[in-house]
């Protein structure tokens, strides 16, 4: 199983190193979608009760978050809007591979909110914020949206303590959501203070959503 997860992990880390603006699935999704096929083959030779009740669901909760902390982690082109749509996570690559871990693997668990998941990379702003409203995702992923489509003064959460954004990932996968909301409410609170020494009179245009989010999350 480690294995397994290593090898996807590597696979998905691959997406930030795609970004040229090439149409259609991105050499990165290809080669993740083609591995769940030979996961799904490697697991065939057992019984459906075994498949069904082993370690196939973890492997698909395992395989959306990486893909979620991955792509919300990518900065966007600042004409883009939230949804941030990016060259190599297109709405259509998010639902093949949604469709492809739930229909090949097992539903997941963690993330069973298809249609809240696909709202991140929709053209609509309006579909994005309709869904921070919902508890049916972690409400860090909807913060590292608004971070990362936030200005670069509001530093990325893998910058803001100097790690390679593949260490952050790894951490994120490895912590609950309440461990990582309490991570990104310390980069807050010391993007506010940073504000306040600089006497600046204005936040991110996101710093009220986020902070929302995040008392919220941490109630």
């Amino acid at each position: 199983m480690e294995a397994i997860r290593q090898s996807i992990f590597t696979i998905t880390a691959s997406m930030h190193h795609e970004l040229n603006g090439s149409k259609g699935i991105s050499p990165y999704m290809q080669e993740l979608l083609g591995y769940i096929g030979r996961v799904e083959f490697h697991f065939s030779h057992f019984p459906s009760t075994i498949r069904r009740n082993s370690a196939l669901p973890s492997i698909s909760d395992y395989i959306i978050q990486l893909f979620i902390v991955n792509a919300t982690l990518v900065r966007p082109l600042r004409s883009f809007p939230i949804a941030f749509r990016l060259a190599t996570v297109t709405l259509s690559a998010a639902y093949r591979l949604l469709v492809e871990v739930h229909s090949k693997l097992s539903p997941s668990l963690k993330f069973p909110n298809r249609t809240h998941l696909l709202s991140l990379f929709s053209h609509e702003e309006s579909s994005v914020a309709c869904s921070m409203g919902d508890d049916s995702l972690p409400a860090w992923i909807y913060i590292h949206a608004l971070i990362c489509d936030s200005p670069d003064t509001l530093i990325s959460p893998h910058v803001s303590v100097q790690w390679p954004i593949e260490q952050y990932v790894k951490w994120c996968c490895e912590n609950s959501d309440l461990e990582i909301i309490s991570f990104l409410n310390g980069l807050m609170t010391s993007y506010t203070t940073q504000v306040i020494n600089r006497h600046e009179t204005e936040y991110v245009p996101h710093y009220p959503r986020i902070m929302e989010l995040i008392k919220k999350a941490a109630e």
